[in-house]
């Protein structure tokens, strides 16, 4: 499952509130479900999603301070605490085995209070994955079944490292094209890393880092959709297919599919919006993220059957929810992502596929064509994880495409976490 350039400031002057969201029929209207925050908690969000429907995101608490949670649908969160001395923690994601990963303050000796990546182990407590060497401040943003992590390492002067943690606990920096300024959003069993790095000519790029052997391999530039444009990967699958954002001709960010076969893929449909992040790609090849639209962000899904969808049109006109941005999926078609119910601030998870064959809920362009109510499809996709967004931060709506996921476009105008 598929970020930030800076440490995690805690949310304010928004309520946000994790949901799921699913449907018993591909014909029904999808229905939302609240992700509770803690007891006496007014803010929660949900960041991650794995096979199980297992979530996990953030809580505030009444004495301030936000908390990693995780649940199960339909049942009361639990706090996942924070390192030592930490008076605040995000968990960001979330593997089969139910390893969460994220970032805690934690009060380090000759440091002070500063922000650790954490996973948590068996019984259930935080470990902190530490830095690279003369680093302060580290994350984890993403964490595979085989034990990668992924995230990035901050130095005293804020200069961020793409880095993976193995599955004995060491740290290694991804390196190649980065001039010193790199991030990592996301990684996938076989230990292959995405995210994006600087150039030689200063210009943000996407890049996928092999992950065969204790080393990860050099970060290989994906390239961009126009000459001397900015691209970042935010999510891979296991097949290596990558989604993320890169500047357009227009000079708007867009979603993109990428596959090694086919190069990189502009989705974008511009009917739907001005500008698209594509935050998380599951095994099947379904992609969800995130369009600027001129009513606000709203959320999508894309396949190569169905092209981009906005998933308000699937969910009911007057349920009072409006979904801004989708930040993962897993291969039940579960959507992670942030929304509004009745001009609050929440999460949410959509199921678009139902039933024992796996049907989706989302019709094809035809099936939407003559659909009463019309379904607004994208022909293309146009991130950072995540997340990113990458000055801004993920989690706000109209803010960065991706907070707690990753760090978005090189634009800046947008942050993964």
């Amino acid at each position: 499952m598929t970020r930030a350039t800076g440490p995690w400031r805690p949310w304010s002057g928004v309520c946000l509130i994790g949901l799921l969201v699913w449907t018993d029929s591909a014909n029904a209207d999808l229905q939302v479900t609240e992700f509770r925050p803690l007891p006496f908690g007014s803010v929660s969000i949900a960041y991650g999603i794995n096979e199980s429907g297992t979530v996990v995101g953030e809580s505030s608490q009444v004495f301030g301070g936000n908390r990693a949670i995780r649940a199960s649908v339909g049942s009361d969160p639990i706090s996942l605490g924070t390192l030592q001395g930490g008076w605040s923690s995000v968990a960001l994601g979330i593997n089969a085995l139910g390893h969460v990963v994220g970032r805690s303050q934690t009060f380090v000796t000759g440091l002070g209070m500063t922000t650790r990546a954490f996973r948590t182990v068996d019984d259930g407590s935080l470990i902190d994955l530490g830095t690279l060497a003369g680093a302060t401040s580290s994350e984890a943003r993403a964490i595979s079944n085989t034990g990668f992590v992924v995230g990035t390492s901050y130095d005293r002067m804020g200069q961020s490292r793409a880095v993976r943690w193995n599955p004995d606990g060491t740290i290694r920096a991804i390196v190649g094209l980065s001039l010193g300024t790199s991030a990592a959003f996301d990684v996938n069993d076989r230990g292959d890393v995405v995210g994006w790095a600087v150039n030689a000519e200063g210009i943000r790029r996407a890049f996928l880092a092999d992950g065969a052997g204790v080393e990860p391999g050099r970060a290989v530039d994906l390239g961009a959709l126009v000459p001397n444009g900015w691209s970042e990967a935010y999510g891979i699958n296991a097949s290596g297919a990558i989604t993320g954002a890169a500047q357009s001709a227009s000079g708007q960010s867009h979603a993109f599919y990428y596959s090694a076969g086919g190069g990189m893929l502009d989705i974008h449909d511009s009917s739907l919006g001005i500008s698209s992040y594509g935050f998380d790609i599951n095994i099947r090849g379904e992609v969800v993220g995130r369009i600027e639209t001129s009513q606000g962000s709203r959320a999508f899904f894309w396949s190569p059957d169905a092209g981009m969808v906005d998933l308000n049109r699937l969910i009911a006109p007057d349920s009072g929810w409006i979904l801004h941005a989708a930040y993962g999926i897993n291969s039940l078609g579960q959507v992670v992502g942030l929304g509004t119910y009745q001009g609050r601030t929440r999460g949410f998870i959509l199921r678009v596929r139902t039933g024992s064959g796996g049907q989706s809920a989302v019709p094809e362009p035809s099936t939407a064509l003559l659909a009463v109510t019309g379904v607004v499809l994208l022909a293309g996709l146009s991130r950072s994880r995540v997340a990113r967004r990458h000055e801004n931060g993920l989690g706000t709506v109209g803010g960065s495409p991706y907070v707690e996921r990753g760090a978005v476009p090189g634009s800046g105008s947008a942050r993964l976490s």
